[in-house]
């Protein structure tokens, strides 16, 4: 497919004019008119059937479109649902305002102040001056209440001062586990987990100490999340990413398209041999870097060695489609080695200019 035959669809007419006939104004005008409307309807129309159709290096995607029927290939991945937390917000997935010291937040045993530094150098924390034998803070959540079941609470916490002693958190009432000891000064990640058996609860308590002696605690970015294995709880800002929640189809963009037929022909017209292999991959891909086969010459697989990183476009067709050349019945698979190595050749480090690799 590196060389596409050219076809000359131009047609001359007026070439049937005799030299007799060049004074005849009618007859040369139906003539040259005609070859006006075979210039665009027959000469155009095949040209751009070559480059739209034809010639999959220009074609669009109609055209590729019509490839990917003749290879039988699909442009369409199916995506499986994420198996981890997406990104978003959920019914499962409380986030305690840091702000609303009123709502949120209560104590009877000592004060709460909002806007005190947070790890990320802003104001989001919120200072606890705990008082009395067992002070303790309730923290709100959103309406509805939590699902009885597996429950994680998760935040950061420094002690400011005083005598930490025993500090617990339960939710519906049950101890979900005791805080870390904290580092006076220094932001702590505390993650607890436990079981909730009162289903519906709108707030659990976020301190209850025992031993103290008058502490003060900083707290920042307080997350509660009902956190089951069938569960559908979301992971907000800097906690998780995209993700899907059903299988979804994912259609190829027109330059994956044109790869992906490229590379299709290609592994089905090919001798697949080393030297073939690699000359066919440096006219589909030379122009993004240096790729080239390894063959161990003992059946077991091929390794196609990219010189370059690829990109998330690239990659993706790689992962979800077989179409690397290889011998019948040999595995295949390809890494990325950016850094040139020690050895001979134009594309290795020599001595005193490379190091070893693999």
């Amino acid at each position: 497919m590196s060389n596409v035959q050219d076809f000359d669809f131009s047609v001359d007419l007026l070439r049937a004019l005799l030299w007799q006939d060049n004074s005849a104004p009618i007859l040369t005008s139906l003539l040259t008119q005609k070859q006006d409307w075979y210039d665009e309807n027959v000469t155009q129309f095949w040209e751009d059937w070559i480059a739209n159709v034809f010639d999959v290096r220009t074609a669009n995607e109609f055209g590729l479109a019509v490839w990917a029927i003749i290879l039988g290939v699909p442009t369409t991945v199916i995506l499986p649902p994420t198996t981890k937390k997406n990104f978003g917000f959920g019914l499962l997935n409380y986030v305690v305002d840091p702000t609303n010291a009123n709502g949120d937040w209560s104590t009877s045993t000592g004060t709460i102040t909002t806007g005190y530094s947070d790890p990320n150098g802003g104001t989001q924390g919120v200072e606890l001056a705990l008082t009395g034998a067992t002070p303790s803070v309730t923290a709100g959540i959103a309406s509805g209440g939590i699902p009885s079941g597996t429950v994680t609470v998760s935040f950061k916490a420094k002690l400011v001062s005083g005598t930490q002693g025993t500090i617990n958190s339960s939710v519906g009432g049950t101890s979900i586990g005791n805080w870390p000891v904290l580092t006076p000064g220094v932001w702590t990640t505390v993650t607890l987990t436990g079981a909730n058996s009162s289903s519906g609860t709108t707030s659990f308590q976020l301190v209850s100490a025992s031993g103290a002696s008058a502490p003060t605690i900083a707290v920042w970015g307080v997350r509660l999340c009902a956190s089951t294995e069938t569960d559908n709880g979301k992971l907000n800002f800097n906690r998780g990413n995209f993700g899907i929640n059903n299988s979804t189809p994912a259609n190829l963009t027109l330059d994956q398209k044109r790869i992906l037929i490229l590379l299709r022909y290609f592994q089905i017209t090919c001798l697949p041999s080393v030297s073939e292999i690699n000359a066919g991959l440096k006219r589909i891909l030379g122009d993004q870097g240096n790729i080239y086969v390894l063959d161990p010459l003992n059946m077991t697989f091929v390794t196609y060695v990219f010189g370059f990183q690829p990109n998330s476009a690239l990659a993706f067709v790689l992962n979800n489609y077989d179409i690397l050349p290889r011998p019948s019945a040999v595995g295949v698979r390809y890494v990325v080695a950016t850094r040139p190595t020690f050895g001979f050749g134009p594309y290795n480090k020599n001595f005193n200019n490379g190091n070893f690799g693999s």
